[in-house]
């Protein structure tokens, strides 16, 4: 069994964690197959936060290079250290790209509670972290009860969203952040929606207005690191595909391509160089 006094000594003392028991409804709608080729009953979730401050066009997560090679770095080591410790066991390290409900879980093993924004809000991080996650076959014990008092239901999120995505429960489709990531074009509306919001990639609108947020000062783990700014318009243009990856690789946008990013860029340089901003 992996205990929790176990775990404090082998988890990052930087972040939080829990555990929890995995069960059907642990994963994702429409989730069939679990990716990892063993029958998951537990689950170690961490939360990895990462703070900073809002600025330029950019959400704050996107300000970091990828967290999905950074924390995913951090769980190979973890996995590894657990593999050695617990022989016998089955392991397998999952941050975003996941088959579960990472919220549900997170809520299940005592971080937190969900928001009117669909985000986990967590008491000591409010909402700016990544949730991952280890399953085992291994039994595990379990942490206490869910971290109740982070959101007061306030609505301040719903309110504030400019694109009314959380009148109704989070509308995806109206989301800035998913948006501001589909590929193609955007219709005239959803271009109205990032030129007034100023937004190339990723929305905060919901956490900055979140009194969990509110006067918290919350460092980056030490795995993350920032990226330099982004190049502009001109300099996008001018880049080849490879150029792009050259320049901009490691940054989480960089899977879509150039012509994402360049299109946002360019609605929102479009307007400054007409005068109407």
């Amino acid at each position: 069994m992996i205990t929790k006094e176990y775990l404090k000594s082998v988890l990052p003392h930087s972040l939080q964690w829990g555990t929890a028991k995995i069960s059907k409804k642990s994963y994702l709608d429409g989730q069939k197959d679990a990716p990892h080729s063993f029958e998951a009953g537990s689950a170690i979730v961490m939360l990895v936060p990462y703070g900073g401050q809002k600025t330029g066009e950019l959400a704050r997560y996107a300000q970091y290079f990828d967290y999905h090679e950074a924390v995913g770095g951090m769980l190979d080591e973890l996995v590894e250290r657990l593999k050695g410790d617990f022989e016998h066991a089955n392991f397998k390290g999952y941050c975003d790209v996941s088959p579960f409900d990472e919220v549900g879980l997170a809520q299940k093993a005592g971080l937190g509670v969900r928001g009117k924004n669909s985000l986990l809000i967590n008491s000591e991080f409010g909402s700016y972290f990544f949730i991952c996650e280890i399953v085992t076959d291994e039994e595990v014990e379990l942490t206490g009860a869910a971290d109740e008092c982070a959101c007061d239901g306030c609505e301040s999120c719903v309110h504030a969203c400019p694109a009314f995505a959380l009148e109704n429960g989070l509308q995806k489709e109206k989301c800035l952040s998913f948006i501001s990531q589909k590929r193609g074009g955007l219709t005239a509306i959803e271009e109205a929606a990032l030129r007034v919001t100023r937004t190339v990639w990723g929305c905060d609108i919901c956490q900055e207005c979140c009194g969990a947020n509110a006067s918290k000062d919350i460092k980056p783990h030490e795995v993350l690191s920032f990226a330099p700014p982004l190049p502009n318009l001109r300099e996008i243009e001018r880049m080849s595909d490879e150029g792009f990856l050259k320049e901009c690789g490691g940054r989480v946008f960089t899977y879509k391509g150039k012509e994402v990013i360049k299109r946002n860029i360019s609605i929102l340089e479009n307007v400054k160089n007409n005068g109407n901003i």
